[in-house]
């Protein structure tokens, strides 16, 4: 959720999904094709929320358009903007105190429980341990019978070595790590993660609100993600089913300018590589079976063009001493989801000719 949205970023073609589409919401046409088994035909194996959802895709003789244009104004939507005004001083305080929080990926401790009472104060139930993580929870608000169920995303993982004083222009940590081998700073958010979730949480109590005012049935959820920034929140949330029965799910990111869109982010994959040798002195391993020279002569060297994140020894080891073993890691980013294994894939082929050493390697 790092990168900034783009309006332009998810523009979608023309198209026709197929003939009587009419009348037909995206979600019940998905669910129709699902239950015909033709969803893999009709849109070659792309994202099947996609293509229903896309700008045009149902668009036929007199059939659905999507709208254009900021929401009607309406007595709903009034009542929800002027919560918002009501409560600013509230939603702000939230960014606030989760921004002097700062905490890392799944020690979410004080910031979660932050953004839980804030919607347990705007009449939502509060449940934590959302998909098994302490730090996760789902807050629901229910108003009558029927309706649309609505998901609010929300995060609130800092970064490490980030720490940063509120309201200053300029380089101002808030927190030193005073460490003689290894100083540095402590977490902060420099993603922004305070001002998501505040603003999640904020919208998600509006829609309540204005519900509740105006008597319109609605089921509202916001999800407390935990470890965004270590992709693993939302990774077992949907392998839960965590947001199963949701007609639609509103995310959002702090950004340099206001833009609405639907689409979906890039695939996300990661591979930790372990090489291991034989420890040694003097910089000469025993038999000259070096976890250094495997991972960084041989292994970067087969693998031009390919982004390593870390390359770190097993643990803090003397200067003169050559360690047993050595890590990569490695991510990649690809779109359409079935696309991303091909980096892991590439980066294996090339790891198996590493693995046999220089004498029995491929010569080039």
């Amino acid at each position: 959720m790092c990168d900034l949205h783009d309006q332009y970023e998810h523009e979608h073609g023309d198209g026709t999904l197929f003939p009587g589409a009419a009348g037909l919401g995206p979600r019940r046409i998905m669910q129709l094709l699902g239950a015909a088994g033709v969803v893999g035909g009709v849109t070659g194996g792309a994202d099947p929320a996609m293509a229903a959802a896309a700008e045009g895709v149902l668009d036929t003789d007199g059939g659905y358009r999507p709208p254009t244009g900021p929401a009607e104004n309406s007595p709903a939507k009034a009542t929800a903007l002027g919560w918002i005004d009501d409560q600013a001083s509230a939603i702000t305080g939230l960014n606030d105190e989760i921004w002097e929080h700062a905490e890392l990926s799944l020690r979410e401790w004080k910031s979660s429980l932050a953004a839980a009472e804030f919607l347990e104060r705007a009449g939502f139930e509060v449940s934590f341990g959302t998909a098994g993580f302490p730090t996760a929870f789902t807050a629901t608000f229910r108003q009558g019978y029927g309706g649309p169920a609505l998901g609010f995303s929300g995060e609130y993982d800092a970064l490490p070595g980030l720490s940063q004083r509120k309201g200053v222009g300029h380089h101002d940590p808030r927190e030193y790590i005073h460490d003689p081998f290894a100083p540095g700073y402590g977490p902060g958010h420099g993603c922004g993660h305070s001002a998501l979730g505040s603003a999640a949480a904020a919208a998600a109590a509006a829609v309540a609100e204005a519900a509740r005012a105006h008597r319109l049935p609605v089921t509202v959820k916001f999800f407390g993600s935990t470890a965004e920034e270590q992709l693993i929140g939302k990774t077992y949330a949907v392998s839960k089913g965590v947001y199963d029965g949701l007609d639609a799910f509103l995310d959002r990111h702090p950004s340099t300018s206001n833009a609405t869109g639907w689409g979906t982010s890039t695939a996300m994959t990661a591979v930790t590589f372990t090489f291991l040798g034989v420890a040694g002195h003097g910089g000469t391993p025993l038999g000259n079976k070096s976890a250094l020279d495997a991972a960084v002569d041989e292994f970067a060297r087969r693998t031009q063009g390919v982004r390593w994140k870390t390359a770190l020894p097993d643990g803090y080891e003397p200067p003169m001493y050559e360690p047993p073993a050595w890590f990569l890691e490695r991510t990649g980013q690809s779109w359409p989801p079935e696309n991303i294994t091909w980096p892991p894939k590439r980066v294996v082929s090339q790891e198996e000719f590493s693995s046999l050493g220089p004498e029995l390697a491929p010569q080039e």
